[in-house]
């Protein structure tokens, strides 16, 4: 078995990360390995087309980082990493259970209080009761219960964080694709974007509309499957995606783009 990987990675990764990524797949057997930003994977899978002209931005919020993506007529204008995910809403509340209500609770619970209780728009609302956790003090399991309101208290300092991450990366783009994002808006993609309620707060956040792309876990996933198919059986050695086609980088790119040493796929920038 001929195995050939097509990997997603951070777009923050140092070179010597990357090159662990590229050992640890032919440890476990790939004889061709071929990395690509997870943004820019991200990207191919929200389905935004290469004949768009106007600037998009897709935000993949995965469990422990988030990678955004701007595209503008098929070529990636700006992508960058933010080592947060949604592993941090499980962690904040725990914390706050912790240091506001002495409980001591375990991540399942959490995930399931984020997901029962993250508000929409409304502060107030239903509480989960049936919470199994424990104090300090006696050291004894006990059921407790948990509000809306603490709940958007525990996790709103991570969702100011994440949207403060996506209004200092649009501040740096060109007026013109900051303009469209007011038509485009932002897409959604990656399992933290479906906190219920989300879309609605970095909405009023970013003042800008914010969409859920159509399987969020999945769109990372499908862009690698989109750019295989666009790759076909050509060998995967250094690339560039134009209007996301692959084209087999020359010694005449290599002289007027950035390509990684490391056979990344690199994106080139839009004019």
């Amino acid at each position: 078995l001929r195995l050939q990987l097509l990997l997603a990675t951070p777009s923050d990764c140092t070179p010597l990360e990357l090159q662990a990524a590229r050992e640890a797949a032919s440890a476990a057997g790939a004889i061709k390995v071929t990395l690509i930003e997870e943004a820019v994977a991200s990207a191919l899978g929200a389905e935004m087309q290469a004949e768009q002209a106007h600037a998009s931005v897709v935000v993949d919020i995965g469990a422990g980082t988030t990678d955004l993506a701007v595209v503008s007529r098929g070529a990636l204008v700006q992508g960058r990493t933010l080592r947060l995910g949604s592993g941090a809403l499980d962690q904040a509340i725990l914390e706050y259970l912790r240091q506001e209500r002495g409980i001591e609770t375990g991540a399942e619970n959490a995930e399931r209080i984020k997901l029962a209780l993250a508000p929409p728009k409304e502060m107030t609302g239903p509480e989960l009761s049936g919470l199994r956790g424990r104090k300090p003090t006696s050291r004894l399991p006990e059921f407790s219960s948990i509000t809306r309101t603490e709940v958007r208290a525990a996790i709103e300092p991570v969702v100011r964080n994440l949207a403060a991450f996506i209004r200092d990366a649009l501040e740096e783009l060109p007026l013109q694709a900051a303009l469209d994002l007011l038509d485009t808006g932002v897409v959604l993609s990656g399992g933290g974007a479906l906190l219920p309620g989300l879309a609605d707060w970095l909405a009023a956040e970013l003042k800008m509309g914010v969409w859920l792309s159509g399987e969020p876990q999945q769109t990372t996933i499908a862009g690698l499957a989109r750019l295989l198919a666009l790759q076909g059986n050509a060998p995967p050695r250094r690339y560039l995606i134009r209007g996301f086609k692959l084209v087999e980088a020359t010694a005449s790119h290599e002289k007027h783009e950035k390509i990684d040493k490391h056979h990344r796929l690199q994106v080139s920038v839009a004019e």
